[in-house]
């Protein structure tokens, strides 16, 4: 089995529905699933509503943006 050098990007600024975050990617092959998605939308504080199929702030927050601070 052959081992895939894969990219690494550090400081990528995401920007999704007016709001941003800057997070390290990282490119995967072929047999890895994606986990950028979950991650970003849970650091941008937003959820998938599947009724409508879309991306909406977590109502939780009243659908603003909150982020906890360590």
């Amino acid at each position: 089995m052959e081992k895939q050098v894969v990219g690494y990007f550090p400081g990528a600024n995401i920007e999704l529905n007016e709001r941003s975050f800057v997070m390290d990617i990282m490119e995967n092959d072929d047999d890895t699933p994606a986990l950028v998605g979950y991650l970003l939308l849970e650091a941008l504080d937003f959820i998938i509503d599947p009724k409508i199929q879309k991306v909406i702030g977590n109502p939780a927050h009243e659908g603003s943006f909150l982020a906890d601070l360590y």
